[in-house]
């Protein structure tokens, strides 16, 4: 898996990739560098590949696509 001084990549709000820098880890946690500073997440949310992360948003989006309907849809 990824070890300190990596880079990974996540996926944010479900629509887009993003690189990150590994700076720690902790168990199951990793302290990661972003643009403006740095988070603390999961391992299973952070990708080795820019590829799994695509394939992942592409999974999530299959999900999310079906469409609410509101009460003016009638019109």
């Amino acid at each position: 898996m990824l070890k300190k001084g990596d880079t990974g990549y996540i996926v944010e709000n479900n629509n887009k990739v993003t690189q990150v820098h590994i700076l720690a880890c902790s168990g199951n946690l990793y302290t990661i560098k972003l643009n403006g500073g740095a988070i603390r997440l999961p391992k299973h949310r952070i990708f080795a590949s820019e590829e799994d992360a695509n394939n992942s948003l592409m999974k999530n989006k299959g999900i999310c696509s079906r469409r609410h309907k509101s009460s003016y849809d009638y019109m």
